[in-house]
Formats: structure tokens, sequence, C-alpha cells
């Protein structure tokens, strides 16, 4: 072949590709004709109550369930992703119990128990069992009303799900990080929050924003309470359907359940693959040329205590593991700081 012959690149047809996007882009016109067209789905009535004081009223109850369902749930799996973790065999076992339990149990199930608690215990007492001494004692009357029982009931249930979340994050740590976090010489506190924890986030954050979703929606539940959220405030003229019409309560969770979109995004963008962080947690800026070349300088040298450390943990397997892990610790008993 001659140099001054060119060569015509053909690209590769796809046949089938074509008549699947074909197929779908059919199938999506006969979905948005079916609904946009319907006189069934009463886009009116939808466009009038959207926006009506009641329902705004329901979409509030709404949130604040599934934003205190989410913040306790959280508190309390983390807690009980610790205790399947532990070391501790009655740690672990209860944890584990716990967690088989509520993950059993239907959410409608949890809330009608919770709601007729103090018909089954009336009085609460603090004592030594099976003796009869009592110490103290409580009634349960007024213990749990409508939105305690129904937020303690979503964060039972859901922190179920989150401790397995969690731990499964957790697990899916490399174990060299781990060895390296504890040749730093560092708290046992301190090394999963700052070094194993924010690699964990990453399998956490995709299953844990999926179960807020999800429970935000498992608020239309509550209904069995008769407490006013957006499943059962709707008003009168919704009828004849009977406790409103489904679609419009349907198209406002459409609306309105993505809520945390932007949050879930900005999030995910400081904690993915490409997200470039320090060893002890935090953004990393960006390095000049000259402080690529200073950096690893004085790492040779000992005198660079983020170098050292960006080292051990990168590197847990390696043969200088422990002469860096001993450097490190030469600069952090001469830093005042870290003194």
């Amino acid at each position: 072949m001659h140099s001054s012959e060119t060569i015509k690149v053909v690209p590769a047809r796809y046949p089938l590709r074509v008549v699947g996007a074909l197929v779908a882009l059919l199938v999506l016109a006969v979905v948005i004709q079916s609904v946009a067209f319907n006189p069934r789905w009463e886009w009116g009535v939808f466009a009038r109550w959207f926006f009506d004081p009641v329902i705004l009223e329901g979409l509030g109850q709404t949130l604040l369930l599934t934003l205190l369902g989410t913040v306790l749930s959280v508190i309390f799996g983390g807690l009980l992703a610790m205790a399947r973790l532990s070391s501790s065999w009655l740690l672990s076992s209860l944890a584990w119990g716990y967690i088989w339990l509520f993950r059993s149990l239907p959410l409608i199930v949890v809330l009608i128990i919770l709601y007729n608690f103090s018909y089954l215990y009336d009085t609460l007492s603090l004592g030594i069992p099976f003796t009869g001494v009592t110490w103290a004692s409580y009634q349960t009357i007024n213990v749990l009303g409508q939105f305690s029982t129904a937020v303690v009931g979503l964060t039972l249930v859901q922190s179920a799900y989150t401790a397995e979340i969690i731990r499964g994050g957790f697990l899916g740590v490399d174990h060299g990080q781990y060895e390296a976090a504890a040749a730093l010489g560092l708290p046992a506190w301190r090394r999963t929050l700052r070094i194993i924890l924010p690699q964990a986030l990453r399998t956490i954050l995709p299953s844990g924003f999926n179960e807020i979703i999800s429970l935000a929606k498992g608020t239309a539940m509550v209904y069995v309470l008769a407490m006013p959220e957006l499943f059962l405030h709707h008003p009168d003229d919704l009828q004849p359907y009977p406790g409103g019409d489904p679609a419009v309560d349907g198209r406002r969770r459409l609306v309105s359940g993505d809520h945390q979109r932007p949050l879930r995004y900005s999030v995910s963008r400081g904690t993915g693959p490409g997200a470039q962080r320090t060893p002890l947690g935090g953004k990393q800026r960006p390095q000049q040329p000259s402080e690529s070349t200073r950096t690893s300088t004085t790492a040779a040298g000992g005198r660079s205590c983020p170098a050292l450390i960006m080292a051990i943990s990168l590197s847990p397997g390696s043969a200088n593991t422990m002469a860096a892990t001993r450097r490190w610790t030469m600069c952090r008993w001469r830093s005042p700081r870290a003194r």
C-alpha cells in the first residue's frame, strides 16, 4: 500500500439497534397519546387541586415524615450496623435479631401495633423481671399520638434496611484500608469517620437514596392511623373515588417524589469514583506541577505528613509501608499541632 492512498472508514451498521429505537419511540408515542388525550385522567381536576391548601398541607406532612424518618433511621441504622460488625457476640446477635424482625414485618402491621400500644400495655414499669419488684411506672395512654406513631413506625422499619446498607458499604471497603488506617495510630472513631466512611459512601449512597424514595412512598401507609398525609388528604370534590382520586394522588407523588434529586446529585459528585479526596477527608485541590514534585521529594525525605499518609493508605501491602509509618510517626511527634 502506497503512502499516498487514503483509507475510507465505513462505520458499522446496527440494524437491530435502529429497529429497537423505532419500536421504543412508537411505544412512547402511544403511551403519551393515551395519557394526554384520555378524558378519564381528569387533568383539569389535577390542575385545579394540585396547589390547593388542603393538598399542600398533606404534602407537607409527607415531606416532614420522610425527613424525620430518614434522619432517625440513618442514626439508628448506623448504630445497628456498627453492632452487627462488632466483635461482641451479644451485640451482633441482638442487632441481627432486630434487623430480621423488622425486615419481616410489614410496615402497616408495625403501625397498627404501635397505634394500639396503650391497649396492649397500659403501664410501662421499670423493675426486676419475674419478681414483682417495681421501681417506677408510667401510664401509656398518651405516649404515642398519630404523628409520633407514624415517625416511630417508619423509623423502626426503615432503620433495619438502612443498617444492612451501611454494613454492606463497610464490608465493601478493602481490608487493606483498615490495616493502613490502623497503622497510622489514629483513634478508632477517627479512622472510621475520616478514612473508612468516605470510601464506604460510594456503595452506601445509591442504595440509600433508593430507600429514601421508598420511605417517601411508604408514608402512604399512615392512612391506617387516620393521619392527614398526602394520600388521605383529599377534598370531597374528588369523589366518586373512595378516599379521593388515586390518579391525582399518583401524579402529585410523581411530581413531588423526586425532591431529593439535587441533594443526591451534589453528594454523588463529592463521593463518586471520579472525586479526588485527601486520605483524612475533604476534597483535594488540584496540584500544581511544582507541588507534585515537591510532595514526592518531601515524602522520600520523611518531612511531609500528608504525603506519608497517602503512601500508607494507597499501598498498604507494599514493603515500604512500615518505614513510611515510622517516618509519619516521627513527623507527627515533631509537629506541635499533632500533639
